[in-house]
């Protein structure tokens, strides 16, 4: 679930190993998640706290997969520990040494600007301050 969260919504590893379940919210437009801090779980900046919108398909897997598991963490997951293991599973399969977890959010920046959307409303999506940080992010890959 974690891998989809991320391939779909550009949040940051942390972000989603850090989510619980009163973090999924339930909009006009479907499920949300807002990304906020809790006891124990600092963001990267103040920008970091927002609502990211889900695309039904997404929404439909998390509604499956909340359904089958328990607890109040979504993904109950060490950020680092995952990103080690997804770096050596990817290295196993011979994926190139820059392609990372995080490649996922450049990814995302991406398919978002070639759909036409503003820098603003990246950025608003991803948790950064302004367009610029975006801007750079849907250039490297």
């Amino acid at each position: 679930m974690i891998t989809l969260l991320s391939m779909h919504t550009g949040c940051r590893l942390a972000e989603l190993t850090g989510l619980r379940r009163t973090d999924i919210v339930d909009g006009n437009d479907g499920l949300m998640l807002r990304i906020q801090v809790h006891k124990g779980r600092a963001l990267k900046t103040s920008s970091s706290q927002r609502i990211v919108p889900l695309t039904p398909a997404i929404e439909m897997a998390l509604r499956g997969w909340l359904e089958s598991t328990n607890g109040d963490l979504v993904v109950d997951l060490d950020p680092d520990q995952f990103s080690k293991r997804f770096g050596r599973l990817l290295r196993r399969l011979g994926m190139p040494r820059e392609l990372v977890f995080h490649s996922w959010r450049h990814g995302v920046a991406e398919r978002l600007r070639a759909a036409g959307t503003s820098a603003e409303i990246i950025a608003a999506i991803l948790g950064h301050t302004d367009g610029s940080v975006t801007g750079r992010y849907a250039k490297r890959h």
